[in-house]
């Protein structure tokens, strides 16, 4: 029994490791996107892989979306352990990532539907894989 407790904690610590500081899969495809917010408010950043198509997604009511909030003045991440390269590409012909940004508050205050029908958003990016490359996987608002 001991033997096996040794044997998941150090599961446990390598997993760790890996989160903390693997970067790439297997292949060398980055595994992260670092979301920055340089704003002194909160913000939320949501990956999208709808492009050309300009409507927004509600990414609290469907898996085609994923969200995460920033708070002022630091960074979150998005990971997709198959890595990014290969996710865009399998999710989107054109192979182009959308990245919308929110205002946490606005989230907060008004339904999605009103969000959409206005168009509600701080900013929208549409980023190539070779754009993502060159930005070193960090997308930064403003």
């Amino acid at each position: 029994m001991k033997k096996h407790i040794s044997i998941f904690i150090f599961s446990l610590i390598v997993w760790g490791f890996c989160i903390g500081g693997c970067e790439k899969d297997r292949n060398g495809d980055p595994i992260k996107i670092i979301a920055k917010n340089n704003l002194a408010d909160t913000v939320c950043f949501v990956t999208q892989f709808n492009y050309p198509d300009t409507n927004l997604i509600n990414f609290t009511a469907t898996s085609e979306a994923r969200g995460t909030t920033v708070y002022p003045n630091s960074e979150s991440r998005f990971w997709a352990f198959s890595g990014w390269e290969r996710e865009i590409k399998e999710r989107n012909s054109k192979e182009v990532l959308i990245i919308v940004v929110y205002s946490h508050d606005t989230l907060q205050k008004y339904s999605f539907d009103q969000i959409q029908s206005n168009y509600n958003i701080l900013r929208r990016y549409d980023l190539t894989i070779e754009q993502l490359r060159a930005l070193n996987w960090t997308v930064t608002y403003p």
